[in-house]
């Protein structure tokens, strides 16, 4: 739909309206459906468009924004985000209202950033502001992706049982209100691994693999669950429960 957008908006001349349906679009397809190399093929394309639009704040901050997403995870494009995301939220609190959610989504942005930079103190800040935002205002799915967050952060500095606590809490609203966090319970799956319960971490990783892959087949994240699962099976001594699975899900990674 936002690839059909950007068409109408490119026949009508509009350079702002196409450059806001690209953006979405890449969007969409580098971090929804997972797709990222395939959503950075557009980029050149939409940073023509934000120029040929003049570079107005609110879309160029909308740009960043999502281009931070996509680039946060891998550690050669990290800083890049970091500039990215900083930039974003800097015009944000510039032109929005100071409560407005576009303000807060920047800030979320920039602390999975700063997770990867190993800027810990500085993230927990930031989610937590994000946090008391969410309670207010966006409901339960927002507090869902934010006790995530949470989570991965507390991971990565080492506090596993805690982790685990933020990432159940994510996973039980999510299913609360009638959705699934995936990105909760993938984690979930890892700290069991972590934790030496390779066991349950196989079922986690399987019960994440069936319901990405009626999501979106071709994606990285059924390559990786399926991979994991097998990598837990292994671990809990079932190898040849767990080789076919990891070989299948390294043959998938290969592909996307």
């Amino acid at each position: 739909t936002f690839q059909r957008a950007a068409k109408v908006a490119a026949q009508a001349r509009e350079p702002a309206s196409v450059a806001e349906a690209m953006s979405r679009a890449f969007l969409v397809e580098g971090d929804h459906i997972g797709r990222r190399a395939d959503a950075l093929r557009n980029r050149p394309f939409i940073e023509l468009a934000v120029d040929l639009a003049g570079q107005p704040e609110a879309l160029r901050a909308s740009w960043l924004h999502h281009l931070a997403i996509i680039l946060y995870e891998d550690p050669a494009e990290v800083e890049e985000a970091a500039r990215s995301e900083t930039e974003a939220l800097a015009i944000r609190l510039r032109i929005l209202p100071a409560s407005h959610p576009y303000i807060y989504d920047s800030m979320e942005t920039l602390a999975n950033v700063e997770i990867q930079r190993k800027n810990f103190d500085h993230a927990r800040q930031l989610l937590m502001q994000v946090l008391e935002a969410r309670k207010a205002s966006r409901g339960p799915r927002a507090l869902s992706a934010v006790y995530t967050n949470l989570g991965v952060l507390e991971a990565s500095r080492g506090h596993l049982l805690d982790a685990l606590e933020w990432l159940q809490a994510a996973y039980d609203v999510s299913r609360a209100n009638g959705k699934q966090n995936l990105h909760a319970l993938f984690n979930i799956a890892g700290l069991h691994l972590n934790l030496g319960r390779a066991r349950l971490a196989a079922k986690t990783f399987e019960e994440c693999f069936e319901v990405y892959e009626r999501r979106h087949k071709q994606s990285r994240d059924v390559a990786d669950s399926l991979a994991f699962a097998g990598i837990s099976w292994i671990h809990a001594g079932e190898i040849e429960k767990g080789r076919p699975l990891l070989v299948r899900g390294l043959e998938m990674g290969r592909t996307q």
